[in-house]
């Protein structure tokens, strides 16, 4: 029998909600820019604590739409609660309604995954980068 104080990690490989979740955090990345969708996912895995990939895409966007979407990752992680009015009008200033959407449904999908990899210790599928530059 296996010892219930000890985390099994293959929950986390290789199953149908793991596929699922993978599914439609690629939905969400797939409606953003690739770059800004890395920028975001990159800073919300320096925040929760786990390793972050070297190299850095250009986010293909304006720096004050970059500082704007970023620092409503930052809040995301830190208190969700302190994502404001004035915190969503700022995205509206910069993206559309379908892509404020989408990148609301990121930043809890990467913030989700990471924390589940921090707490198990298991790497999980980034479906930020392409996989040649998984490998």
């Amino acid at each position: 029998m296996a010892d219930p104080t000890v985390l099994d990690t293959s929950l986390f490989t290789d199953t149908e909600l793991l596929r699922r979740a993978a599914a439609l955090r690629a939905d969400a990345v797939a409606a953003l820019d690739p770059g800004v969708a890395e920028a975001v996912a990159r800073r919300i895995r320096e925040l929760v604590g786990v390793p972050v990939a070297d190299g850095v895409a250009d986010p293909g966007i304006d720096e004050d739409a970059l500082a704007v979407v970023l620092d409503v990752a930052e809040q995301f992680v830190l208190d969700v609660h302190g994502i404001t009015d004035e915190r969503f009008a700022r995205l509206s200033d910069h993206f559309d309604h379908s892509q404020v959407v989408a990148l609301m449904f990121h930043m809890a999908l990467v913030d989700g995954f990471a924390k589940l990899e921090q707490a198990s210790g298991t790497e999980l599928p980034d479906v930020t980068r392409s996989t040649e530059d998984q490998s």
